[in-house]
């Protein structure tokens, strides 16, 4: 059996946990920059410092969290209109 890597080679950092605990920035490994996933979604690279980020399930995860998240609200939202209309499928 192999044992699953657990540690993420990258670094974040959670801007406003208590406000919203699922954002989070990606800490650029060369230059210590913080990077939005929209910094990087086009071409894995720094935009500081041009350093190219390794593709990993965790940086794929951190690109695609955003969209993720507002899928998820949409669907929230979506059941919540549905109860106060009365609107069942």
């Amino acid at each position: 059996m192999t044992k699953q890597q657990t540690t993420s080679k990258y670094q974040y950092v959670h801007p406003d946990p208590a406000g919203n605990p699922e954002e989070k920035l990606l800490i650029c490994p060369t230059c210590g920059e913080q990077l939005l996933p929209a910094d990087i979604e086009a071409f894995s690279t720094c935009p500081y410092c041009n350093t190219k980020l390794e593709f990993s399930n965790d940086l794929e995860d951190f690109i695609l969290s955003p969209l993720i998240s507002h899928w998820i609200q949409a669907v929230r939202n979506r059941q919540t209109a549905g109860r106060e209309t009365g609107y069942r499928r």
